[in-house]
């Protein structure tokens, strides 16, 4: 495959049957003609041709399904109704929780996804991206 787009579901579907014979390359990554044809050559041996950068993504991806998996039915609810941008109060309300619960709950979401705090990032938003990844 030569695509233009790193698209996270085709670089699984082809590499769910194993890596021998596939190739998933990005246009823009590729330095050449005889880049190319050398991919083309490994792929028709058998072999494999994996733009590093998708091999990147995957990886980050399952990292992150992983986390994700880690947490608990509560802090599922409790992250899919601040991932619709309710605030801590609408969280409770929706949950009957009170919203002590509700920061609790999302300090443990925090720390199970390995957000830290810090100046540069707003760990609620990474919480969230996280969330809504659909790759």
């Amino acid at each position: 495959m030569l695509s233009h787009h790193l698209e996270a579901r085709y670089a699984v579907d082809l590499l769910s049957g194993g890596a021998q014979g596939i190739g998933y390359l990005l246009k823009d990554r590729v330095l050449g003609p005889a880049e190319l044809a050398d991919a083309i050559r490994r792929v028709a041996a058998g072999g494999s041709a994996i733009d590093p950068q998708v091999i990147e993504h995957l990886l980050k991806r399952k990292r992150s399904d992983e986390l994700l998996g880690a947490l608990t039915p509560r802090e599922r609810d409790v992250l899919r109704l601040v991932a619709e941008g309710r605030s801590n109060r609408s969280v409770a309300a929706a949950l009957y929780l009170s919203e002590k619960t509700v920061e609790a709950v999302t300090g443990r979401i925090f720390a199970k996804l390995s957000l830290s705090e810090t100046a540069d990032s707003h760990r609620r938003v990474q919480a969230v991206l996280a969330w809504l990844r659909p790759e």
